[in-house]
């Protein structure tokens, strides 16, 4: 439909491996080309868990 980027919202009852997860499925869903962001919406309790959906955003190439 020729949309240029796509906003990840997090889930409602966070969970990280789900946020995780989704952050991959999505970009293997839409491919390289669409550019990603991600509104974890105030859900990420500690700074480990930033840390890894942060690398988790690296590895899909997600804006943020």
């Amino acid at each position: 439909m020729g949309y240029p980027a796509f906003k990840i919202h997090g889930w409602g009852d966070y969970n990280l491996d789900e946020e995780i997860e989704t952050i991959s499925k999505v970009r293997d869903a839409v491919g390289s080309d669409m550019d990603l962001m991600l509104d974890p919406a105030c859900e990420i309790n500690t700074f480990l868990e930033t840390v890894k959906i942060g690398k988790a955003c690296d590895e899909a190439n997600i804006f943020g």
